[in-house]
């Protein structure tokens, strides 16, 4: 069974349910991912675990609705917990979560050979580069990924569910993905100037008492 497929099973409150608490942990992530940054990591470990899951429990149950989110769930909670606990770990996949979105953008509707593993070692290097340059990677990372959930979000409100069942579909747009594209790109360019303006704004800590 598709995704497209479940999602059409679920109850249309559910999945609209579901979508509002995406753009709702989006924002957090666009405009205070670098401060949430304990909960941008748990959240990030449900999602690569949860969409794990997910696929595990679609393959072993033939695609049976209530198997498939249970997986998810217990998937999810599992790789928070574990991000939690691994931060550097977390932090490396906060990067590859990250250039993995930008590479899938980029080589979007494209069929060269070469292309899978371009993307793969994007994402690769994404995810070291913010083990070397945490805080500002983090903030453009989180400000990427945030960006991507509110567009994604908005777009299943405003221009229908049938856009968003899959991913590749989100990508090629046709006349829509400029309007995608930039929509992302400027909420990403909003979300890291307002992150870097709030670590700006953070009061020094205090100065110790003269002896």
């Amino acid at each position: 069974m598709e995704i497209a497929d479940q999602l059409s099973s679920l109850p249309p409150s559910s999945v609209q349910a579901g979508v509002a608490i995406s753009i709702a942990a989006g924002t957090l992530y666009c405009f205070f991912g670098y401060r949430l940054l304990k909960f941008v990591i748990g959240f990030t470990g449900f999602l690569l675990a949860g969409a794990s899951g997910a696929f595990l429990g679609q393959s072993l149950s033939h695609g049976h609705v209530v198997v498939t989110l249970a997986a998810a769930i217990i998937g999810g909670c599992a790789g928070a917990f574990a991000l939690l606990f691994l931060y550097k770990v977390g932090i490396f996949f906060i990067g590859v979560f990250a250039a993995l979105l930008g590479a899938l953008v980029a080589f979007g509707g494209r069929t060269e050979d070469w292309i899978p593993w371009a993307i793969v070692g994007t994402a690769v290097v994404g995810g070291l580069i913010a083990l070397i340059m945490e805080r500002p990677i983090i903030m453009l990372a989180t400000a990427a990924i945030g960006a991507w959930m509110l567009v994604t979000g908005i777009a299943y409100f405003v221009i229908g569910p049938t856009l968003i069942t899959n991913f590749e579909d989100l990508i090629q747009l046709g006349n829509e993905r400029f309007v995608v594209i930039v929509s992302w790109a400027v909420l990403t360019a909003a979300g890291t100037l307002n992150q870097l303006a709030m670590y700006r704004r953070r009061p020094s800590p205090p100065a110790p008492p003269r002896q």
